[in-house]
């Protein structure tokens, strides 16, 4: 394919068979959003997010936040409600008025894969608003193994049974990413949990570990400097920040139909279909912004771009949802 010219469309958290499917009769109103139809949609928005200041979550909160703001003149305001797993961020918004002034902005391992871990989500209980954003994983390797394609990686890991590979910790995306991998090339990796993607490149780098699932932000550096090779990305489709690297089976591997990590809307479940439209328009609206976009692909993550109504969105969630339960059942993933 012609990667420079006519880069793949931007992927999310399904396949993109399935994003077909759900979006091909998606459309946007041109209609102003701002038109008073109820009176919580020109009250200040208030958006949850679970993780501390400066992580990703937080920075494409205020970033969506300032775009709405300046767009539709309605005031956005970011609160970060740390602890107890998602907890209290959740409890927050069932707490809040069922109107639409409250959504949370949630990772979606907390809920597609928290609640098969052994751990009951609290964001299970919500109402689903729409997609933010998806951030593509990379499969690296150490240069110190001596292999340029994925089909020798295989083979060498076929050959060195209990290869050490590294994630970011137990039921994390890199996690789960590498089991799959593991489990449909049949090779034998010995699994090695650090405290976050940091630890893990370093690892990587220094040769503890000889394999791992990063990030953009972590990978492309390390990659630039001749520190690490990318050999492909581990999602199903190819990523518009990267369209010249292949995904696992481009590549000469197995098929691999892991999701993207992603960052979720949810709202009080009592809000009215109507206020959860809204909400969802104005945040595709905001996601689709240049402005918004640039910033996003700058932090290697991809802009939603208001591909999914709340309606395809909340069919979106709930495949990926039960997607998760039957792939960690299988790999017998559970948190220790």
């Amino acid at each position: 394919m012609n990667t420079k010219s006519n880069p793949p469309p931007i992927t999310t958290g399904l396949s993109r068979r399935s994003i077909l499917a759900l979006t091909a009769a998606a459309s946007l109103p041109s209609t102003r959003l701002m038109a008073a139809d109820s009176p919580a949609r020109t009250q200040p928005l208030k958006i949850i997010v679970a993780t501390a200041p400066g992580g990703v979550p937080d920075i494409l909160a205020r970033t969506i936040g300032q775009q709405i703001t300046q767009t539709t003149g309605r005031p956005v305001v970011v609160e970060n409600r740390l602890g107890a797993a998602g907890a209290i961020a959740a409890n927050t918004v069932l707490g809040s008025p069922a109107d639409g002034s409250v959504v949370a902005m949630v990772e979606s391992s907390a809920y597609s894969m928290i609640p098969h871990l052994g751990k009951i989500s609290p964001f299970s209980e919500l109402a689903p608003v729409g997609l933010a954003a998806v951030a593509p994983i990379y499969l690296c390797v150490s240069p110190q193994l001596g292999v340029s394609t994925l089909p020798e990686f295989v083979a060498y890991a076929k050959a060195n049974p209990g290869l050490p590979y590294g994630s970011s910790g137990n039921g994390s995306w890199h996690h789960v990413g590498m089991e799959l991998f593991k489990s449909r090339a049949g090779v034998d990796m010995t699994h090695v949990p650090y405290k976050g993607a940091g630890q893990t490149v370093v690892a990587l780098i220094g040769g503890e570990i000889k394999v791992a699932f990063l990030g953009y932000s972590t990978a492309m550096p390390q990659s630039a400097a001749g520190k690490l090779k990318i050999l492909a990305i581990g999602s199903s489709s190819r990523s518009i920040l990267t369209p010249d690297i292949p995904t696992v089976l481009e590549a000469g591997g197995p098929k691999s139909d892991m999701r993207m990590s992603a960052l979720f809307l949810f709202a009080n479940p009592k809000t009215p279909s109507s206020e959860i439209d809204f909400l969802n328009r104005q945040f595709a609206l905001a996601t689709g912004a240049p402005a918004v976009q640039t910033k996003l692909a700058q932090m290697g993550i991809e802009s939603a771009d208001g591909k999914l109504s709340a309606r395809q969105f909340s069919t979106m969630a709930k495949e990926e949802h039960a997607f998760y339960g039957s792939i960690l059942k299988t790999l017998n993933i559970r948190l220790e």
